[in-house]
């Protein structure tokens, strides 16, 4: 990092983009056809109650299971990435560049608020900052030819 600076990056993984970097597809429960309904003494609205009860209680226990897998799963994983993370950002260390007429620009600032009543009197900071900025993005654009 440039000397003097206190910049500090970092990377913050979701489980979302983890899941879409991996490919990882969400589970989505098959399709089951309920089977035909048995004629039995009971009302229908009964009937079908205790077989949704039942699908509910088997789809709720799977979820349990595969949820437990994937958060043991996800813990791991994302330990790794975050390790990974840190070895780029240190591999691939830069330091930020200076911005271009930084006390032009604060010139600027203080004089429009010092006279918010009469801007005209910073004119010459302006011109000066203008001037800066001209030269700074002239300079730029022969750097990178």
């Amino acid at each position: 990092m440039a000397n003097g600076s206190n910049a500090v990056y970092t990377i913050t993984f979701t489980t979302g983009l983890i899941e879409k970097l991996a490919g990882v597809r969400r589970l989505t429960p098959p399709q089951t056809h309920a089977p035909e309904p048995r004629p039995l003494m009971m009302h229908p609205e009964i009937l079908a109650l205790k077989q949704k009860d039942a699908q509910l209680a088997k789809a709720l226990t799977s979820s349990k299971r595969v949820g437990h897998l994937l958060v043991k799963a996800e813990e791991e994983e994302s330990l790794k990435i975050q390790q990974l993370g840190q070895e780029l950002l240190q591999q691939y260390r830069f330091d930020p560049r200076p911005v271009p007429c930084q006390q032009e620009r604060d010139a600027c600032v203080e004089c429009y608020s010092g006279n918010t009543q009469s801007p005209w009197r910073c004119e010459a900071l302006v011109d000066a900052y203008s001037q800066c900025a001209s030269q700074a993005f002239s300079g730029l654009g022969s750097k990178q030819r």
